[in-house]
């Protein structure tokens, strides 16, 4: 059934979700009890290698494996599935809770530490593409449109007080999780033009840390832009719009200029020139003065991160973003608490002033106009920081499609800093965790019932197992 939706291969749309909750369906009742059980069996191996790393590092994890050993002992031959499902969930978060504290654990020996990562991320990835089956090939998109023209005409007409409003056309696009992007036209005295609707996906379920908060993001994005720096024209922020129920939203105007690519690289020619451009302009936000008017923003851009070092940054930065994905209602991930110790393990320490960044910039950020950049995209991971982590995530979103040397000649002639591959490498090692900690926390809204936006539901299944394999891959190049 899933093979005969239509738009196969675009990222993020509808067909893509439907297609994954089918083939999760399938499994469930075809094999549902049998691969919770193989489930376990699995998880009782990985847990004699845990047990092993723990108490030859005298790390007291008795009291957490005794539960364990409770919610084992109940999966028995007439478990059902429902009891098998609570089971397998309670465990997964014990194991979780054991693998936080030998990470914390100064007594465990880095090396220690390293291989119990390779060993969860190598259990994890492979336990949810399991969950999906065989099929590895993901269907997607068919047109979802959830505001329609008639309910977008009534809303501009009552906002403007203005009859003669029309939207004259309107496209939801695909991509991005973590928000819903709208396209659409509009003629009448008041309102005249190309606009964009960035949208969250419900009031409760948007993340709470850096710009994620819309209002956050809409107030940074109108001081950069009040600056000259390439960011959208934003008209307006909604948070009450009681005619279009729904997440709170912005409307930009349109920017011109096509998308680079995606989060996994281009998907169009690059122009050499681009890379001389993308370089001046990442030196530029990295070379701005302290922006006092954003004041108290977030907790990552404030006055106090602009006095602290660039390492202070980065800890802080990291460790909080450790602790919100343990707070927030999430899905237990073990292989996500160790590769967090080992960022911990292996800050950088570099000497010069912090600066604030785009957090999120490749091609899938950035418009194209002929030969130029026309705008830099979605400021919602922006906070002040280091820009090795920066030109990291350029570097890894980018990959052949530019001269990685000619890039950075052009961004030190520009202005910014020098940096080596160890520091961009443990950055990188970082975007692929905080990737998978926001498709983690994101998928446990959904599954919830705080968004109800199903392509949510392909989260665990394609792409958190990449980011923690690309996350692992990396450490092992050290």
């Amino acid at each position: 059934m899933s093979q005969n939706l239509p738009d196969r291969g675009i990222e993020g749309s509808p067909a893509q979700a439907i297609a994954y909750a089918l083939r999760l369906l399938r499994e469930r009742d075809s094999r549902g009890e049998d691969l919770l059980r193989e489930q376990f069996n699995q998880l009782s191996v990985l847990l004699a290698s845990i047990k092993s790393i723990a108490s030859k590092s005298a790390v007291d994890i008795e009291d957490e494996l005794v539960e364990l050993e409770v919610y084992q002992n109940e999966v028995d031959e007439d478990a059902r599935l429902p009891t098998l499902e609570a089971l397998w969930r309670n465990s997964l978060s014990k194991t979780e809770d054991i693998v936080s504290k030998i990470k914390g654990s100064s007594a465990v020996h880095p090396s220690r530490k390293e291989d119990l990562l390779h060993l969860l991320v190598d259990f994890e990835s492979a336990d949810l593409l399991n969950q999906v089956g065989p099929d590895a090939d993901a269907v997607d998109g068919f047109e979802n449109v959830r505001i329609s023209r008639g309910k977008l005409s009534h809303y501009l007409r009552d906002r403007f007080n203005d009859p003669t409003i029309e939207v004259t056309f309107l496209e939801s696009l695909s991509g991005g999780f973590g928000k819903e992007t709208t396209l659409f036209g509009s003629t009448g005295g008041s309102l005249n033009g190309e606009f964009v609707i960035r949208r969250e996906i419900s009031d409760t379920a948007a993340s709470h840390n850096d710009c994620h908060d819309l209002t956050r993001e809409y107030e940074l994005i109108k001081v950069l832009r009040k600056i000259g720096y390439l960011s959208p024209e934003v008209l307006w922020l909604d948070t009450e719009h009681r005619l279009l129920p729904g997440g709170h939203f912005i409307v930009m105007r349109r920017s011109k200029g096509r998308l680079g690519g995606s989060i996994f690289g281009a998907t169009t020619d690059i122009p050499e020139t681009l890379t001389d451009v993308l370089a001046r302009h990442a030196a530029r936000l990295h070379t701005l003065p302290v922006l006092s008017e954003l004041g108290e923003l977030t907790e990552s851009i404030n006055f106090e991160r602009w006095e602290m070092s660039r390492r202070e940054n980065v800890e802080r930065y990291l460790r909080d973003w450790y602790r919100y994905w343990r707070s927030e209602t999430h899905s237990p991930s073990p292989a996500l608490a160790a590769l967090y110790g080992w960022l911990f393990d292996h800050l950088p320490e570099r000497p010069g002033k912090p600066a604030l960044i785009h957090g999120d910039l490749g091609f899938h950020n950035i418009l194209l106009e002929g030969n130029e950049l026309s705008v830099i995209l979605d400021w919602e991971y922006a906070h002040i920081g280091d820009p090795a982590e920066e030109l990291a995530y350029v570097q890894l979103t980018t990959g052949a499609g530019i001269d990685w040397d000619k890039f950075m000649t052009c961004y030190l002639a520009a202005g910014g800093e020098p940096v080596d591959q160890k520091t961009l490498r443990f950055f990188q090692v970082w975007a692929h965790v905080r990737n998978a900690s926001a498709a983690n926390i994101v998928f446990a809204g959904f599954a919830n019932g705080k968004a109800n936006d199903l392509k949510l539901n392909v989260l665990p299944y394609m792409h958190i197992p990449n980011f923690i394999c690309a996350a692992q891959a990396l450490i092992r190049q050290e």
